[in-house]
């Protein structure tokens, strides 16, 4: 996207990224000097100074004294490379819930003996008692390790009664006005939000459980007041798009037509190497006592139940936006 005056006379590596390990190019430097032909995937950077993925190809041309012509071919992989990354996180979200989910049941299986010998020992004694004030504590404790295992079974799909096929059918966009009015009694009055749907988003349904819904938009609301040490704007935008393969894709997802929930706050931003590791269950970066690490993996366990997907995109200094894609429910004419 450049023209030839600003090319001329440049390094051939100026317009790779700065975080380009030194090694790639002393190694690229190294065979266009012996004059052998190359191929690698690096991070460049186009005319308006936005960065992606490149595989470049350097082919020694005729040589003619000192002096020998190079061919560079440039190809933008940066779609491939997000879909290889999407793959490998779903892959390791994957081997996550699996391992969550064993673990999960086997400490269900415990919790609940633990549970009703306290409540029979609770029965038997005042619980106004030093022992009964004794109980009440430790049922607190276990009802904490229930909430834990709950949401990780839900993460990890494998809570047979949260994961039921929901066959209810509702309008999208007046659930969400139905919700926020109580979405925003939950944030702080310090707090801007506000709610946007698009015209052509009024139409259609979704297959999903509206309690699922709000908990959802909790979590991601929640997080971003955080984010922002609730102060800032937060707005939720409801759009319809069609996903057809062209101007529209979604890599984990099959094409049609779907609801676009997107939330997006004012916040500082998320740093990429946290982002990679958001959904990962127990994963926080919040104080030791201030988070479980598991709001975001039963969001992204809820969504996927609904068919859907969710990712994040951020920019440090501006904010961070939340990506819902919810299939619309379709009806085939008999």
């Amino acid at each position: 996207g450049l023209p030839a005056e600003k090319i001329m006379g440049q390094s051939v590596f100026f317009l790779m990224d700065q975080s380009v390990d030194i090694i790639l190019i002393e190694m690229l430097k190294e065979r266009m000097q012996k004059r052998m032909q190359t191929k690698k995937r690096l991070r460049m950077r186009n005319s308006r100074g936005e960065y992606f993925w490149a595989e470049v190809m350097l082919v020694p041309g005729h040589t003619e004294g000192p002096n020998t012509a190079l061919v560079g071919i440039i190809q933008n992989v940066d779609q491939e490379m997000q879909m290889q990354s999407a793959e490998a996180q779903r892959a390791r979200l994957h081997a996550l819930g699996e391992l969550a989910g064993g673990m999960a049941h086997e400490i269900n299986n415990l919790l609940l003996p633990a549970c009703l010998n306290s409540e029979i020992l609770l029965d038997e004694i005042s619980p106004e008692s030093d022992q009964g004030e004794l109980i009440k504590g430790i049922q607190t404790s276990l009802n904490e390790i229930t909430y834990i295992v709950r949401n990780t079974l839900r993460f990890a799909r494998k809570d047979d009664k949260n994961a039921a096929v929901i066959n209810e059918e509702h309008p999208l966009a007046s659930l969400l006005e139905e919700k926020f009015p109580y979405i925003k009694t939950l944030l702080p009055s310090t707090l801007e939000i506000k709610l946007e749907i698009e015209e052509q988003a009024r139409e259609g349904s979704v297959n999903l459980s509206p309690t699922h819904l709000l908990q959802t938009l909790t979590n991601l609301c929640t997080n971003a007041s955080h984010a922002m040490n609730e102060k800032g704007a937060i707005t939720i935008v409801l759009k319809k798009i069609h996903l057809d393969g062209v101007s529209q894709q979604r890599e984990s997802l099959p094409l049609g037509q779907y609801f676009l929930l997107s939330v997006t706050d004012t916040g500082h931003g998320i740093e990429e190497s946290v982002l990679e590791h958001i959904f990962d269950p127990f994963y926080t970066t919040k104080p030791i006592g201030q988070g479980t690490g598991l709001g975001l993996s039963v969001v992204y366990g809820l969504v996927t139940q609904w068919g859907g997907s969710i990712r994040y995109t951020s920019k440090i200094g501006v904010g961070t936006t939340a990506w819902i894609y919810i299939p619309v429910v379709q009806h085939l004419v008999s």
